[in-house]
């Protein structure tokens, strides 16, 4: 399955906001997943996808873990042991276990980060900076990105430089899918 590319929408004018998601719907690579009126709202939206994705990520290996675990004792148990089986089934829990490493490691290094260094900054602002530095990349330089922000959008309290890290790799993504 193809993955699309999931736009958040932020317009305080409905109308305006209905049109825009009729027309990236209408793609075949694009699905907006959320809609908000402003940016307050827009971040609080974009936190809870975060948090649910990352429950997600460890969830998953978290199962699979404990459904391998229980098949490792069930080969242990058989009559004969079987234990190429139960060693398989280690050897995936292994895998799962590395992979929760990770994304947990991930989860700390980016919380880390996000609390060493907030500051008020403009969300427009950031993603026109984060646009700036993909397009200064050689092999991103020929996409024609648009970007449109409201101006007025209020000013939050972030670290602006892993908000615009994020930025630079939604829009690396969706250049690359």
């Amino acid at each position: 399955m193809k993955s699309h590319i999931r736009v958040l929408r932020v317009d305080d004018h409905p109308v305006i906001r209905e049109g825009i998601v009729a027309v990236i719907n209408g793609q075949p690579d694009m699905q907006v997943v959320a809609q908000t009126s402003n940016g307050p709202e827009a971040v609080e939206c974009f936190v809870r996808q975060l948090s649910a994705s990352v429950v997600h990520q460890v969830n998953e290996p978290l199962t699979s873990m404990l459904a391998n675990a229980q098949a490792a004792k069930r080969w242990l148990a058989a009559e004969p042991p079987n234990l190429m089986e139960a060693i398989a089934s280690i050897d995936r829990i292994e895998r799962d276990a590395r992979a929760t490493g990770r994304t947990m490691g991930q989860i700390h290094a980016l919380v880390k980060q996000a609390s060493s260094d907030k500051r008020e900054a403009s969300i427009p602002d950031m993603i026109s900076e984060a646009v700036r530095l993909v397009l200064e990349d050689p092999n991103m330089c020929e996409v024609p990105i648009q970007c449109h922000c409201d101006e007025n959008l209020p000013r939050v309290c972030v670290d602006p430089l892993a908000i615009q890290e994020v930025f630079i790799r939604l829009i690396s993504n969706a250049i690359e899918a």
